[in-house]
């Protein structure tokens, strides 16, 4: 069970754990609560969602969530309608062009998120150490000499140790709470005569108001997806680039691995004073047939790590911080694929999270939202 705790986060959109658990109660949806380190997240069957993580069973999410699960109106009316935007972490198949778009040069008008994608029929297992969720997802491909694609997918979590407990020399902040847990992502391909590029596609909603941190050697690649990006959406440091998730106009970026090494922080602030860190740490690997690509930029391929900032829709306005796993089909020769996500969360005062950056992206940042 979530273990209680005084502290109580106010965040944007405030969907606090009792109210995701009320939720999922009254739908008869399954779900686990597991904690990790000091917060708890919740895993959702409908969706396959991660939400929180959560201090307490009163405190906010500090991922986003749709104002949706305020009440249980708005709930059942969003199961019904099939809604896929609900909030949280999510596990798709990319690439998206191929899945989500019926006519490439009519992106906005024809995107479309299947059912599989949106909420899936997911198997939900736990024991002791481990939550694992799957499902075989018989997916439309659009615009491709064939119909569709059948894939098997799972996530594996488990618990990630603080990477600060085995460091003599880095010393973990004082009154500062640590919340890690670790994926595995597995996804087969069950139709290889259907053949196409095909990749784990891994997102978190954010709520909004913070600076998402990417670190990078060398000379910045990066490619501009739907509308051209400006200094208020990205500033470009020496050694880093910060990016402003205001959820009020839309953007994405996406960042080729080349130039970047699998970890990058999205740092936030809360009501009551304190901020928090969240860590993405994934399988970079400039050698991967990473897929995706903008739709009026055939070939800008090679990208791993993707932020996108949405604007207020009715749902809240939010971003989400993305990445890819391996590749697979095509000229990869794998029809299987395995690729793993550590996810950090940290939540203290200025100096510590700003200490905590320091450490472990290796970027001098003042925090100054």
């Amino acid at each position: 069970m979530i273990q209680e705790y005084m502290v109580v986060i106010v965040m944007n959109n405030k969907i606090t754990c009792q109210q995701v658990i009320d939720r999922l109660n009254e739908n008869n949806i399954s779900y686990t609560i597991k904690q990790f380190g000091n917060c708890a997240i919740i895993v959702s069957k409908h969706g396959g969602r991660i939400f929180g993580p959560f201090e307490n069973k009163e405190s906010e999410s500090l991922s986003w969530m749709s104002q949706s699960f305020r009440n249980s109106e708005s709930y059942k009316e969003m199961i019904e309608t099939r809604a896929w935007n609900i909030g949280g972490e999510r596990f798709w198949i990319a690439p998206e062009l191929a899945f989500f778009v019926k006519e490439r040069k009519r992106f906005d008008d024809t995107y479309i998120v299947q059912d599989a994608m949106g909420f899936g029929s997911y198997e939900l297992k736990e024991n002791d150490t481990e939550i694992t969720i799957s499902q075989t997802a018989q997916l439309d491909v659009y615009e491709m000499p064939f119909d569709y694609k059948k894939i098997f997918m799972r996530r594996t979590i488990i618990k990630a140790i603080n990477p600060f407990s085995e460091s003599k020399t880095n010393k973990f902040p004082d009154n500062t709470i640590y919340c890690g847990y670790h994926q595995t992502f597995y996804i087969k391909d069950e139709t290889p005569q259907n053949s196409m590029y095909v990749e784990p596609w891994i997102l978190n909603q954010i709520n909004p108001g913070g600076k998402l941190l990417v670190p990078y050697f060398g000379q910045l690649d990066f490619v501009d997806y739907y509308y051209p990006i400006d200094e208020n959406c990205q500033q470009v440091h020496n050694g880093y680039v910060e990016l402003n998730i205001t959820g009020k106009r839309k953007f994405k970026i996406a960042y080729k691995a080349i130039n970047t090494f699998g970890r990058s922080a999205y740092v936030n602030r809360l009501d009551d004073g304190r901020y928090y860190a969240h860590f993405r740490s994934y399988n970079n690997n400039p050698s991967n047939k990473y897929c995706c690509e903008p739709a009026d930029k055939p070939g800008e391929k090679g990208c791993s790590l993707f932020v996108y900032n949405d604007f207020e829709d009715g749902h809240g306005g939010f971003g989400e911080y993305e990445n890819s796993g391996l590749t697979l089909g095509m000229d990869t020769g794998l029809t299987e694929s395995r690729c793993e996500l550590t996810t950090w969360w940290f939540i203290g005062a200025k100096e510590s999270i700003e200490q905590i950056v320091h450490t472990l992206l290796g970027v001098k940042y003042s925090i100054s939202i």
